[in-house]
């Protein structure tokens, strides 16, 4: 039986998901999307644990004033079995911005797909693929880790 993974999904919540869809929207026009990525890691008994918040913002254009059609946040939860060392830190550090953008996109897209359906607009609002490895990180710093 092989051994569990050192880094390990714990939970998520999606404290926000908003929809708003202009009267007079087509889906055929040009969307720009937008997201932000953060982490913050802090160390307790024996692990490593993480959290990550991933949000994305789509609007009609880049205009600063243009609608908003959805804004999602997804903020996820992760545990990393290791020594508490430097080593150890940037390794779980790598794994949150990888693995833990990885877990969460799909989690907010389906969430997006699903309430955007419910709300009678189903092509309106979807998550593009993101190359995970492009995104720019801000670490938060929590004083813990």
């Amino acid at each position: 039986m092989a051994n569990a993974s050192r880094f390990q999904y714990r939970d998520h919540k999606i404290p926000k998901l908003s929809i708003t869809i202009p009267e007079n929207f087509h889906p055929d026009e040009m969307q720009t999307i937008a997201y932000f990525a953060n982490y913050s890691v802090n160390y307790g008994n024996g692990a490593w644990l993480g959290t990550v918040a991933l949000g994305f913002r789509q609007k009609v254009s880049q205009e600063d004033d243009a609608p908003v059609l959805f804004e999602i946040v997804c903020i996820g939860n992760f545990l990393f079995q290791s020594e508490k060392s430097d080593q150890s830190r940037a390794e779980f550090i790598d794994f949150l911005r990888k693995s833990g953008a990885a877990t969460l996109i799909p989690i907010e897209r389906a969430a997006m797909l699903s309430a955007s359906a419910i709300a009678g607009y189903p092509n309106a609002c979807v998550i593009p693929n993101i190359n995970v490895y492009s995104l720019q990180w801000i670490e938060i710093d929590n004083g813990n880790g």
